[in-house]
């Protein structure tokens, strides 16, 4: 007796291997599946799938979490040419970590300098996209950043110090 062509079913499905909790947005959709071999895969945070789309079957995908920290639940289906298996979701808690610069060196840490232009030499890790870097910064030689907008972050950034002889001190958050 030939058997009939099966759909795949997810048996098991855990975020980060079953972690309870995650600091950063990419998290891997560790699961097994019994059936027929998944051609495709479909993850997301919502139960309906709204704004997921099917993507080529990975043993061990990664998809990317909303911003805030809170806990996320990652829902998980999979396909092939015989149906779709049911729905697993799993949750984690986000705890991205804020970004902490590690150090701001002036001209490559010059301690004398003839011109107001000057490059800045930033060291900064944690938070950010997707993991591990800061999106934004802030530079000021005023602590409270009164002067100062929000710009991308870059770890070189040339900078004009502000007029007049003298000690300058250059903050960056």
């Amino acid at each position: 007796m030939i058997s009939a062509p099966l759909p795949p079913v997810i048996v098991s499905f855990a975020l980060n291997k079953g972690t309870v909790d995650a600091n950063c947005r990419i998290v891997t959709l560790n699961h097994t599946w019994s059936g027929g071999h998944p051609t495709h895969y479909m993850a997301g945070e919502s139960p309906s799938f709204s704004g997921s789309t099917w993507q080529s079957y990975s043993s061990t995908p990664d998809v990317l979490l909303s911003t805030g920290n809170a806990t996320k639940t990652v829902y998980l289906k999979l396909k092939n040419d015989y149906g779709e298996s049911g729905t697993l979701g799993d949750s984690i808690l986000l705890i991205e970590a804020p970004p902490t610069v590690y150090s701001l060196a002036i001209n490559a840490g010059a301690s004398v300098t003839t011109n107001r232009e000057v490059w800045l030499m930033i060291d900064a890790l944690g938070g950010g996209w997707p993991c591990g870097m800061p999106t934004h910064m802030m530079v000021s030689e005023l602590p409270v950043f009164d002067d100062a907008v929000w710009t991308t972050y870059t770890n070189k950034l040339f900078f004009t110090l502000s007029a007049g002889n003298g000690a300058k001190t250059v903050y960056c958050k």
